[in-house]
């Protein structure tokens, strides 16, 4: 399968010096990165996508969307922008995607940036993932987003201490109604956590640890990924801190920016 199949959408190449590729996570789009991109660049070229599918990047529902082929894609971005290393900085299933990168093209990857990884999800989460594995599953859930894309965006957008707002429901939610867009989405977390490519993903991890320094952010608040999975990637990246986000839940990037943005430009000086 060409790399060029998985290729993400450019959306944002902002600012010089070293560079940072922004992997988004599922349900949401390079949007979620709008309160980092400006003061990141200001020391560091910020590049931002769309994932295969997502936000607007084309809803081709062939496309494939395994962390693997996620991963060639963005190494194949990276030869088409002319970078040969860059800082990954992924959240949710980005972070997924961040690692396969970290596993699959080593040398492309100077350091790693992990918001809420989802390597290690909640149980619950684990049981959505295993039905998505249903093409039934996903096809009824397609239907359903489309038909209620703003009540499951409000759901889906968890926000400490705060709904979403309507532009938010509106901005994540418009690729939803597009024609193939919400099965693009369920596709695309379906390919990512199904639970035998997490297991091979932690499983080569083990076998071939990143040497490159890491620094894995979670939520003391987050829903989805408990703190106890956030804590279990310091045994998979042996150059790597920890650490936890107070008054934050998933989307610490949206929840404490200042927090986020301080404790990664932290890391950069200091690696």
């Amino acid at each position: 399968m060409s790399p060029l199949r998985a290729l993400p959408t450019l959306v944002q190449d902002r600012g010089n010096g070293p560079p940072l590729l922004l992997l988004h996570g599922v349900m949401v789009h390079a949007v979620t990165w709008r309160l980092l991109v400006e003061p990141l660049a200001a020391n560091h070229r910020v590049i931002t996508v769309d994932l295969p599918g997502c936000g607007s990047a084309p809803k081709d529902p062939a496309a494939p969307r395994d962390a693997r082929s996620l991963a060639a894609g963005a190494a194949a971005l990276l030869d088409q922008l002319g970078i040969e290393q860059a800082t990954i900085v992924g959240h949710s299933l980005g972070a997924v995607v961040a690692l396969q990168l970290a596993l699959d093209h080593p040398s492309r990857v100077q350091r790693l940036v992990l918001l809420a990884p989802a390597t290690f999800p909640r149980k619950s989460q684990r049981a959505l993932h295993r039905a998505l594995g249903f093409g039934t599953v996903r096809r009824l859930g397609a239907a359903a987003l489309r038909a209620q894309r703003d009540r499951v965006m409000r759901a889906s957008l968890r926000y400490h201490g705060r709904r979403c707002t309507a532009e938010e429901v509106a901005t994540y939610g418009a690729p939803l109604g597009e024609p193939g867009g919400a099965e693009c989405m369920l596709d695309l977390a379906a390919s990512v956590f199904r639970p035998a490519e997490l297991s091979a993903l932690v499983h080569g991890l083990r076998a071939r640890p990143p040497a490159v320094p890491a620094l894995v952010l979670g939520a003391w608040g987050d829903p989805l990924v408990a703190p106890l999975g956030v804590q279990r990637h310091a045994g998979l990246l042996p150059n790597s801190r920890v650490c936890f986000i107070d008054d934050a839940g998933h989307a610490l990037q949206v929840d404490q920016p200042a927090r986020v943005l301080q404790a990664m430009q932290h890391f950069l000086a200091a690696t």
